[in-house]
């Protein structure tokens, strides 16, 4: 029996709520159900991946998107946007198992199907993220290019006016202002403003139901829905609220509304916090770095001026007040436990070897991993191959899916002695949280700024023993810290007195460093008015895949060249999913990460 679309509706909020309450396996049910109704209906289909990929169920996602696919017609304009989402979704499914090269094979169909594309630009761009061969030079070359495809024609920017006793008016655009590492880093600050100096806004660009962090954020500040909006409406937006400082906190990140600051919509434009390389917007005032972020040489890669702030680049508040567990796991478990608690787009193969090296070298450890997408147990068992490969017995290997933060906080000081930072990607708040919970974080240090961010946060504890230059290093740190209990105990003890103490807690301070920052562009901008500027268009579209911006510039893609495009390449989940059976993922002789 066919299913009205009001119905189809309810029924997917209904799993969207089951989610929410961390009852997985019900939601996975009731979406396998609900799939039944969907049918061939490219829409309906669309739905159903795009909502196991939000529980993390990312086995039926791809087989969903790929059915998706197979029923969007070549010719349907609106099927063929579907058909551009479900690609986008297998790339972000290909990062989660951190297949580089299917991200950039689907990067490539994309391109050839969308040329010149600002979303399938953000695509490649958000995906090098990931790449451990992806380099600053590199991000900027695409970033420049996608900043030429939205140069549009627009209105001048706003001139800035004397502030003569009013405040100043501050916009921070984000997708996510939630419980999401933007959210929990910046609700502090927005709690710390000066209000008798500065007025907020938030332009909140999540399209998802609230949750109270949001909620919250909402009651502190000025707060626009601009989920699904035309840029020129929130351009327009913009500028009717006279905001002074608008401050991106997306970069390329989901959900960015990055493009309404190349229509340049008030008199002072800033990058901070929830991206860490280049826009390739030249328009904007500054991208906010601090100086164990910034490396030598970093101005080259920014198209934006680089402004080193005084203190770190970013501050933690803690949401919950969850006591520490004094007593380190290990000494009640008799062997030690290490944990991650970062997205699985971040454990490549590098991170198996040298994870699994320091497995070895502490014989009876064991390793304790949670992100939503390990509620897929099709993943798990990837995991456990890649493992199984590297001499380590799967057992050992111990996995969590996705709960409240509340809970996390609970099993990170229960179940893990130490924490493992992956590389060159590492954590920002999930280091924040583990230290606050009295657990030590062993990290890499690297070349660019992302790469140095657990380096970062470890330098206000005065804890650079932790940080580890190369992967032998980073072993030996971590074998030597498992090596010794009574350390642990002290730190277990100690780490949340150290946090108290030191600039990373000082929300206050912190806040007073950004606002100072705020006025001084402003009044920057007051004494030099803004000029028009062309963007500087790269010889290359992306140096990625060595092709110049000929090569790709395809000014007409045919109904052939679609139908050769329009399937993805190989699959990680083949086989059809039974309401008892999760997708078996394909045998390759690639590891998972």
């Amino acid at each position: 029996m066919s299913m009205d679309t009001n119905a189809f509706e309810k029924a997917l909020e209904t799993v969207n709520k089951l989610g929410e309450q961390y009852l997985f396996d019900e939601a996975r049910t009731a979406l396998l159900e609900l799939a039944e109704h969907a049918s061939s209906d490219p829409a309906r289909l669309l739905n159903i991946a795009d909502t196991f990929e939000s529980l993390g169920l990312v086995s039926d996602a791809e087989y969903f998107a790929h059915k998706t696919i197979n029923a969007a017609s070549n010719t349907d304009p609106a099927a063929l946007i579907i058909k551009k989402m479900m690609l986008y979704l297998l790339g972000h499914i290909a990062a989660q198992v951190c297949d580089q090269d299917i991200c950039d094979k689907i990067g490539r169909s994309l391109l050839s199907m969308f040329p010149n594309d600002q979303e399938v630009l953000i695509y490649l761009i958000r995906h090098q993220s990931y790449n451990p061969k992806a380099n600053p030079a590199m991000q900027k070359t695409l970033a420049e290019y996608w900043a030429q495809t939205v140069a549009i024609a627009h209105r001048p920017r706003p001139m800035a006016t004397p502030l003569a006793g009013r405040k100043l008016r501050v916009g921070y655009v984000s997708g996510d202002l939630s419980m999401h590492p933007v959210g929990l880093f910046i609700h502090g600050v927005l709690l710390a403003h000066d209000r008798s100096r500065f007025e907020l806004f938030t332009y909140n660009a999540n399209p998802r139901k609230s949750d109270p962090l949001e909620q919250l954020i909402r009651k502190i500040t000025c707060m626009r829905d601009v989920a699904g909006i035309h840029d020129d409406q929130l351009d327009s937006m913009i500028r009717e609220d006279a905001i002074d400082v608008l401050v991106d906190l997306s970069g390329f990140t989901t959900n960015t509304r990055l493009a309404v600051f190349a229509r340049e919509p008030a008199p002072v434009l800033i990058s901070w916090l929830g991206y860490w390389a280049t826009t390739g917007l030249s328009c904007l005032d500054g991208f906010l770095l601090d100086k164990w972020h910034a490396y030598s040489g970093c101005e080259a890669d920014y198209t934006e001026p680089v402004i080193q702030m005084p203190c770190l680049r970013f501050c933690y508040q803690p949401l919950f007040d969850v006591a520490v567990n004094e007593t380190p796991p290990c000494l009640t478990n008799g062997f030690i436990t290490f944990g991650c608690f970062n997205t699985t787009c971040k454990i490549n193969s590098k991170v198996l070897d040298v994870w699994a090296e320091i497995l070895q070298c502490i014989p009876d450890s064991h390793l304790f991993l949670k992100w939503k997408t390990l509620n897929d147990q099709k993943l798990r068992e990837r995991f456990r191959t890649a493992f199984a490969r590297r001499g380590i017995d799967p057992k050992r290997i111990i996995f969590s899916g996705w709960s409240s933060l509340a809970t996390m906080f609970e099993e990170c000081s229960a179940k893990v002695d130490i924490a493992l930072d992956p590389f060159p990607f590492p954590g920002g708040i999930t280091t924040c949280n583990a230290l606050w919970m009295g657990i030590p974080v062993v990290t890499l240090s690297g070349e660019t700024a992302i790469s140095r961010q657990g380096e970062a946060i470890l330098s206000q504890l005065d804890l650079q023993d932790l940080v580890a230059r190369n992967e032998q290093d980073y072993i030996h740190i971590a074998c030597g810290l498992a090596q010794t209990p009574k350390l642990l105990s002290e730190l277990r003890k100690n780490l949340r007195s150290m946090m108290n103490e030191s600039p990373l807690r000082d929300v206050a301070g912190f806040t007073r460093h950004l606002e100072t920052i705020f006025l001084a562009l402003y009044t920057k901008r007051l004494l030099s008015p803004p000029t028009r500027e062309r963007y500087r268009t790269p010889a290359q579209v992306c140096i990625w895949h060595r092709r110049t911006c000929e090569d790709l510039a395809l000014t007409r893609t045919t109904n052939d060249s679609l139908r050769s495009h329009a399937n993805p390449p190989a699959t990680f989940f083949p086989q059809k999913p039974k309401e008892d059976e999760s997708i078996v993922f394909v045998g390759r002789d690639k590891d998972t990460a």
